[in-house]
């Protein structure tokens, strides 16, 4: 079974994406800083880590490292609020394999996560 991790601290966003998750009976590990995953417990596991760019203690030095160490067993996604493009900007630079405005992210989830190749149905 592969993974999806939530990282946010924003409860109202966290309350929105169980949502769309339970309706496409898909689940989440939640977390409310991205240091708060132990990376070790994928046990190379396909993992879609879902990331808001926003969250205060999101360090991307770190990006880089774990994409170099897990490679394409993650997918960082990223989001955030289409006005924050240096953040956005960033998250690219920093390893992110995607990263949309927040606006956008909700309203294409439900497909992105129907589509998405390393997700078990």
């Amino acid at each position: 079974m592969n993974k999806i991790i939530v990282v946010t601290d924003d409860l109202i966003f966290k309350t929105r994406l169980d949502i769309i998750l339970q309706s496409l009976n898909m689940s989440a590990d939640k977390y409310n800083y991205f240091h708060e995953f132990d990376f070790n417990s994928l046990n190379g596991k396909q993992t879609l880590m879902i990331v808001d760019l926003e969250n205060e203690k999101m360090d991307f030095s770190k990006i880089n490292k774990l994409k170099m160490e897990y490679g394409r067993k993650i997918y960082l996604l990223g989001y955030c609020s289409h006005v924050k493009s240096n953040l956005m900007l960033s998250a690219s630079n920093s390893g992110f394999d995607e990263v949309i405005p927040r606006s956008n992210f909700v309203k294409t989830l439900p497909d992105f996560l129907n589509n998405f190749d390393i997700l078990d149905k």
